[in-house]
């Protein structure tokens, strides 16, 4: 029989470790820690951070908690191929190609074309080494369709493909941020931390947002604990399409459904769009272009040892450093959740960006190097 993983999520709930597969990219409850030099100018009570930036080498950030779910369904139902789509340096993307082909699927990358930074560059360099396949489309709507097509065509050869979206927020990929709220909760009934009044955290392709709002929601249903659940605040840092209160709700109850199928004993629980918060006003000119508030951020936090970047974490640490500053939070306990990779590209492979398919190679060409 095989081994089943120690994880927050199954020891919660021991009848999805049999219903559930995963494939374990984790390394262990990743830390918290305590920024005391700003709670002063913020006028917080305290503030922590959670930071999943080295959670699964060689690359962590938010996305291996998805792709530990998203691998194990597809290695569960026979698949032999993963496809993801993303712009050309989407960070998922990199995940996917890194951890997928570790983990022995072959893995197709459609991507869009995304605002010209180095860090399109350095991602491609790291995804070319996995050996992964690039497709570039011209648009989002193209991306869409070239997916359903490599989907359809694939399947007609045998090869299986496995098709994920974006951010790989689907509702089973928000899974794995239910099991983050449950391991943020275990961390606080250890003392490790105390509860937090609220957490900050990226609203994207909204998979961790809807994860962790449902899984905080989840440990309140199934506990003693009188007191009510943190409150989750996310910051918009994606077109409003993709990151809303809508989207988050409909991702979060899909993910219970996703749950009780798999355990018909968990509680049946609902989130309304209402009972969501996105915050706007953070996400600048466009996706993967930074702001000054970012840059700010970035520079306040760099001293302090908490690395951010300027797409996701910098806009949203920007987002809390103004309700700070406003007194929204007074008083309280924050939390700010890092979700980007901090473990270095440059230990890694970097692969000739020759071996680009031409169309993506013209628009990395543009880059300065």
């Amino acid at each position: 029989m095989a081994t089943v993983p120690d994880r927050a999520l199954f020891r919660r709930f021991p009848r999805l470790a049999e219903t559930l597969p995963i494939v374990p990219l984790l390394t262990g409850p990743t830390p918290v820690r305590r920024l005391a030099p700003l709670e002063d100018e913020l006028g917080v009570a305290e503030l922590w951070i959670k930071d999943d930036g080295r959670c699964a080498p060689p690359y962590g950030g938010n996305k291996p908690r998805k792709l530990e779910w998203l691998l194990g369904d597809a290695r569960a139902r026979g698949f032999e191929r993963v496809v993801a789509i993303g712009g050309d340096g989407s960070n998922y993307c990199l995940a996917t190609a890194i951890h997928g082909t570790r983990a022995g699927f072959d893995v197709t990358l459609i991507t869009m074309p995304q605002p010209p930074i180095e860090e399109v560059r350095r991602n491609l360099r790291a995804g070319v080494a996995t050996g992964a396949e690039y497709v570039p489309t011209g648009s989002d709507a193209a991306l869409v369709t070239t997916l359903a097509r490599r989907v359809v065509s694939g399947s007609l050869r045998g090869r299986r493909p496995y098709a994920t979206w974006f951010g790989g927020s689907s509702p089973l990929g928000a899974v794995g941020f239910v099991e983050a709220a449950l391991e943020l909760m275990d961390q606080v009934a250890a003392g490790e931390l105390p509860r937090p009044d609220v957490v900050f955290l990226p609203t994207g392709s909204v998979g961790s947002h809807a994860g962790l709002e449902l899984g905080l929601r989840l440990h309140a249903a199934t506990t003693d604990d009188p007191e009510p659940p943190p409150s989750v605040v996310g910051v918009r840092v994606t077109p409003e399409v993709l990151g809303n209160p809508r989207l988050v709700a409909w991702t979060a109850n899909r993910c219970m459904s996703v749950l009780r199928a798999a355990d018909p004993g968990l509680p049946r629980l609902r989130i309304a769009p209402k009972d969501v918060t996105v915050r706007e006003g953070f996400f600048g000119e466009a996706y993967g272009v930074g702001t000054r508030a970012g840059m700010e951020a970035m520079e306040r936090l760099g001293p302090l040892g908490v690395g951010l970047d300027p797409t996701y974490s910098a806009k949203t640490m920007a987002a809390l450093l103004a309700a700070g500053e406003a007194g929204e939070l007074r008083g309280r306990r924050a939390l700010f959740w890092v979700t980007f990779n901090a473990c270095p590209l440059d230990d890694l492979p970097a692969g000739d960006l020759a071996d680009l398919p031409e169309s993506l190679r013209r628009r990395v060409d543009t880059l300065a190097p």
